[in-house]
C-alpha cells in the first residue's frame, strides 16, 4: 500500500500543477462575466441581485472596482455598514496596487462612516467554554468589548457554555452612526445537568490497509469524476462562444474589412475568452478523467500484487509540451 499511496500523491501533485494556471484564467473569465451581469442588473435598479453577483465576483478575482461598485449597490439596499465595509477593503486594495481610484474610496467610506452603527458585546465575567453567538454566528473573544459595524436590523445575542443556562437577548439597531451595547451577565449553572454522552470512538469508516476503504479506489473516483465535471462545463464554455459569436454578427459588416460596433467587438471577445476557458476545461478534465481511471486500475490491480500475481506502478512525466501519467506493470 505504500507504492499505492506514492502513486495517489503523485497524481495529485501532477494536477494541481496542471491546473493552477487553468484555474486562474477561468476564475477571472468567470468573474468578468459575473461583473458585468452585476452593472446591468445595478443599471435596472435591481440592487439586492446586483449585490450578490458583484460579491460573486470579488470572491473569484478581488478588482478595486468591483468593490466600488458593491459598496454603491449595498448602500442602495439600505446595507450602509456592509457598504462602508466595501469601501473600506476598496481602499486597502488600491493601496497595495497603488491603484488611481484610492481617492474615491476614500472619499466615499468617509462619507457613509457617520451613519455607520455598531454592537459592542460585553463580557464582564466569562465562565468556562463560553460561547458568544451573534445570528449564529461565533464572536471571537478578541472582540468582546469591541464596537463592530452593523446594518440596521434585529440582532439575536447568545451566550452558551456546558453546565450552564443560555442567555439571549435581542438587539434593535437603526442607522445614524449609534453605538448599542450590550452585558452578558454571569450565566448561571444548571441544576441536574447530565453531561453529554462522548461520541464512540469506533464508529465511522476505517482507512487501515487491512480491511478499510481502498484509498486508491476512492481517489480514482473522485479524480475522475472531477474530470467528467470539468469536460462537461468545458461543452457548456463552448456553446457560450459559439452563441456569442453568432450574436456578433448582427453588429458587424461581414465585408473585406469586417468592421463591427463596439458592442459587436465585446461579443467577439467574450467568444474568444468563452472559447479558450473551454479549451483549457476540456484539456485539464481529459487529463483528470485519464488519471482517476488510472487510479481505479492501479487499485484493482494492487489486491494482486500483494498475493504474489500481477503488478502495476503509476508514475508522473513531464517533456517539452507537457505532462501526465503513466501507468506500466506486468499482468
Amino acid at each position: 500500500m505504500r507504492r499505492g499511496w506514492a502513486a495517489w500523491l503523485a497524481v495529485m501533485v501532477t494536477l494541481l500543477l496542471a491546473s493552477n494556471g487553468w484555474a486562474q484564467g477561468v476564475s477571472k473569465a468567470a468573474a468578468e462575466a459575473l461583473f458585468k451581469q452585476g452593472k446591468q442588473l445595478f443599471q435596472a435598479e435591481k440592487y439586492e441581485e446586483a449585490c450578490q453577483k458583484f460579491q460573486a465576483s470579488q470572491d473569484l478575482d478581488p478588482a478595486v472596482g468591483t468593490l466600488l461598485f458593491l459598496g454603491d449597490c449595498n448602500e442602495k439596499r439600505g446595507k450602509v455598514a456592509t457598504a462602508w465595509g466595501a469601501f473600506q477593503q476598496a481602499i486597502s486594495l488600491a493601496e497595495q496596487q497603488e491603484d488611481k481610484r484610492l481617492e474615491i474610496a476614500k472619499v466615499r467610506a468617509t462619507a457613509l462612516e457617520p451613519r455607520v452603527s455598531k454592537i459592542q458585546v460585553n463580557v464582564p465575567i466569562p465562565v468556562e467554554g463560553l460561547v458568544v453567538r451573534q445570528d449564529g454566528e461565533e464572536l471571537p473573544p478578541s472582540t468582546y468589548g469591541t464596537a463592530l459595524p452593523a446594518d440596521a436590523g434585529l440582532y439575536n445575542i447568545e451566550a452558551t457554555a456546558p453546565g450552564y443556562k443560555p442567555f439571549t437577548k435581542e438587539l434593535i439597531i437603526e442607522d445614524g452612526g449609534k453605538t448599542v451595547s450590550l452585558d452578558v451577565p454571569k450565566l448561571e449553572k444548571r441544576g441536574s445537568d447530565a453531561p453529554a454522552p462522548s461520541p464512540d470512538p469506533g464508529g465511522g469508516a476505517t482507512t487501515s490497509d487491512e480491511g478499510g476503504v481502498n484509498a486508491l479506489l476512492v481517489g480514482g473516483i473522485v479524480v475522475g469524476g472531477l474530470g467528467a465535471v470539468g469536460v462537461a462545463i468545458g461543452a457548456v464554455f463552448g456553446t457560450m462562444a459559439d452563441s456569442s459569436n453568432e450574436d456578433s454578427f448582427e453588429f458587424c459588416r461581414e465585408d473585406e474589412s469586417d468592421i463591427c460596433s463596439q458592442e459587436g467587438v465585446d461579443l467577439r471577445e467574450d467568444a474568444q475568452t468563452q472559447a479558450r476557458t473551454s479549451t483549457a476545461l476540456f484539456v485539464v478534465g481529459g487529463a483528470a478523467l485519464a488519471a482517476g481511471t488510472a487510479l481505479i486500475i492501479v487499485s484493482l490491480l494492487g489486491d494482486d500484487e500483494e498475493e504474489g500475481g500481477d503488478s502495476a506502478t503509476l508514475a508522473p512525466w513531464a517533456g517539452p509540451q507537457g505532462g501526465g501519467l503513466l501507468l506500466r506493470g506486468n499482468w
